[in-house]
């Protein structure tokens, strides 16, 4: 694959992605039977508090978390600070994984309705890290 043709898959990769974590975060704001909210219930029972405000930290940080890839998109933020932010970016969607996948009731009962949002999740973290990878 040429130069030119691995930069257009990859920018393509990100604004996908990034339209996904925004339309994500304000569908988590908007409706409580969202995933992010199984996120924040599964926290509750991990840590306890709030799960409005977990579930409003979740959807803020999707929020802007796309919001930082779709201005990567068009050079804003320099280099340097945005491979540190892509960084965070992943570490933060395998954490929500972890707490959503594993920490919220498994092993699961039902294994292919398991599998099915797990392997969604698992192809947005390879996205992210292919993202993460590439240095324009």
């Amino acid at each position: 694959m040429s130069s030119k043709d691995r930069r257009f898959s990859l920018t393509l990769l990100t604004l996908a992605i990034a339209i996904f974590m925004i339309v994500s975060g304000v569908l988590a704001l908007a409706n409580y039977d969202s995933p992010v909210n199984e996120v924040t219930r599964a926290l509750n029972s991990v840590f306890g508090g709030s799960s409005q405000t977990m579930l409003l930290i979740i959807a803020i940080a999707e929020l802007i978390f796309g919001v930082l890839l779709l201005l990567d998109l068009f050079s804003v933020i320099k280099a340097g600070t945005m491979s540190l932010l892509k960084f965070v970016i992943v570490i933060g969607w395998a954490v929500v994984m972890v707490i959503n996948h594993f920490l919220n009731g498994f092993p699961p009962g039902d294994l292919l309705a398991w599998l099915r949002p797990f392997s969604l999740d698992l192809v947005i973290l390879a996205a992210l890290w292919a993202i993460r990878e590439y240095e324009s």
